[in-house]
């Protein structure tokens, strides 16, 4: 249920229950009663225009030409015929208007939650009209399927939509875009945040943010949350409860940047960044969102910033072997906070005699060719971790399962675990698999299974051993291009059985030593008992030091 877009199934609902209705209304019409076929024929209709992306406005206007066919005064009374054809049109040009002013105005509109002095009535919410809307057509679209007198249901219902046109209209007027700034620059500059996180992103990339969300509420300073995207304004607001703010255009950004905040963190390489990075009275920080040897994690648009926090050499070297000039003096070493809860092993694997083992494949990425998930072999890689004698845990990524391919990958390697589990296996998948956070399974597990991505550098922390599924091409050396491999047991599908490379790391693990190393190289060598508290007191220190450089200006 957490995967599915609401705002799209509401709307999907309203179409189909609409159109529907409008298809009974003809069929009424034509056969004098409802039979089944209608129906039928009615709901093929919808789902065939919904699968082509044909309906905009296409339910709203059938409902009311269905009602009018049918209710329309008939016979001499040419002139009453007349006025209810103008209403129809009249109620379907308002409606249309009203959903295009909110639209436009909603995509520009700042908003904030949890900033003192500010409310956010500029922002008409479209679910206002919607209901509105929803409400009038189904009545109207009744009342023609009961072949009630039109009239007065449509003198009505257009009343109706005109006081919702009222409402919209006078909050236009009374909040006008120039007066919703001045209050939303004042309410900033008398809230005073010391830093601001700065987010931009496509859809399903609020994971970027929601990991730093409990960090940057521990350092203890006042702060800003900006959001530049409307569908990730609701999910950031729920997750925290420091305030936040929507800021869709530049003017909306100039308004929090132009405040007394000193530095501003970035959690990606989006391209609005550069919208916030060019105000040089503030120290602006990379921070991304998390450790690893993906093209990420060396993007040359890095050294626009004037600070990229990195968690440890390993972040500073990559740059550097990927050809990405940045001067010494912008990388600060702060770990990596998110960590600090996992568990460094006390016992070595080699002593287990069913070690738990988590399987954790990547997503498929936004383009396949680019792809570094494992899931066409996972079938095969817990096979081989089921004929070592090990209890295996399958947590694929939550994005995987809104890829068609992906989930029927999915499926198998849950039958392989199930008929496992038919035996007398305890293994983990599904639901039960993921009740658990991901760090609380690092905790719960002897060892783990991955592929490229920031999952390896974070069970790097716990002493571990781990192997990395490499799907990229076989005559590539994939050291070169992922140094973090070397602490781990590397497994190539394509070109091998994974049984080998898992044998060695279950029964001999001759990595400890080398993975012990690189745990430092990559997570920084920080006291345990306070490894989060780097990271916190390093923003601190950025924050003095930005109030310092704007006092220089």
């Amino acid at each position: 249920m957490n995967n599915i877009n609401l705002g799209a199934l509401k709307n999907l609902v309203r179409d189909v229950v609409l159109a529907t209705l409008a298809t009974l209304v003809f069929a009424l019409e034509l056969t004098g009663q409802l039979g089944i076929w209608p129906l039928v024929v009615g709901i093929a209709v919808v789902l065939v225009a919904w699968r082509f992306g044909r309906f905009q406005s296409l339910p709203t206007n059938a409902v009311l030409g269905a009602a009018f066919a049918v209710g329309a005064p008939k016979g001499d009374q040419v002139w009453l015929t007349a006025v209810t054809a103008a209403l129809v049109v009249g109620a379907s040009l308002l409606e249309a208007g009203m959903r295009y002013q909110i639209r436009s105005r909603s995509g520009t509109s700042i908003q904030a939650e949890r900033l003192p002095g500010f409310h956010s009535v500029g922002y008409i919410d479209q679910t206002f009209t919607f209901d509105v809307t929803t409400l009038g057509l189904l009545v109207f679209g009744l009342a023609g399927i009961l072949q009630l007198p039109m009239l007065p249901v449509m003198l009505v219902i257009l009343l109706g939509f005109a006081g919702a046109l009222g409402v919209i209209g006078w909050g236009m007027w009374r909040w006008p875009p120039s007066r919703i700034e001045a209050n939303y620059r004042k309410a900033v500059t008398s809230y005073d945040p010391k830093f601001l996180v700065y987010f931009s992103a496509p859809i399903d990339s609020e994971y970027q943010i929601l990991m730093w969300l409990p960090v940057f509420e521990r350092v203890g300073l006042r702060y800003l949350i900006v959001i530049r995207e409307r569908n990730m304004y609701d999910i950031v607001a729920n997750a925290t409860t420091a305030p936040v703010v929507l800021c869709p255009t530049l003017a909306s950004v100039d308004a929090v940047m132009e405040g007394s905040a000193s530095a501003v963190f970035y959690v990606n390489n989006s391209m609005k960044n550069s919208q916030g990075v060019r105000f040089a009275d503030k120290i602006h920080v990379q921070i991304l969102h998390g450790e690893s040897d993906k093209p990420p994690s060396y993007n040359p648009v890095t050294a626009m910033f004037d600070e990229v926090y990195v968690a440890g050499q390993g972040g500073i070297d990559r740059y550097a072997q990927h050809g990405v000039d940045i001067p010494r003096e912008k990388f600060r070493i702060v770990g990596r906070p998110q960590v600090e809860k996992v568990l460094h092993s006390t016992e070595a694997i080699t002593t287990k005699t069913a070690p738990v083992i988590l399987y954790a494949p990547t997503w498929q990425g936004f383009y396949e060719d680019t792809s570094l998930t494992s899931l066409p072999w996972a079938v095969e890689v817990v096979q081989a971790l089921l004929d070592l004698g090990a209890r295996v845990i399958f947590r694929p990524h939550p994005y995987s399962f809104k890829h068609a391919p992906s989930l029927r990958q999915i499926s198998d390697v849950n039958q392989v675990l199930a008929k496992a589990n038919a035996a007398g296996g305890e293994h983990l998948y599904g639901e039960k698999a993921t009740a658990m956070s991901l760090f609380d399974s690092f905790n719960a597990v002897d060892g783990l299974v991955t592929d490229v991505s920031s999952v390896s550098a974070d069970f790097l922390f716990s002493g571990k051993p781990f192997a990395v599924v490499d799907v990229g091409d076989p005559s590539a050396d994939p050291l070169e291009e992922y140094p973090m491999m070397r602490a781990g047991y590397l497994l190539r599908p394509q070109i091998e059985s994974p049984a080998a490379a898992l044998t060695q790391m279950l029964r001999s693990d001759p990595m400890q030593e080398i993975r012990n190393e690189l745990r430092i190289y990559y997570l920084g060598d920080l006291p345990a008992q306070t490894y989060a508290e780097v990271f916190l007191e390093q923003v601190r220190q950025t924050v003095a030091d930005g109030e310092a450089r704007r006092r220089a200006l």
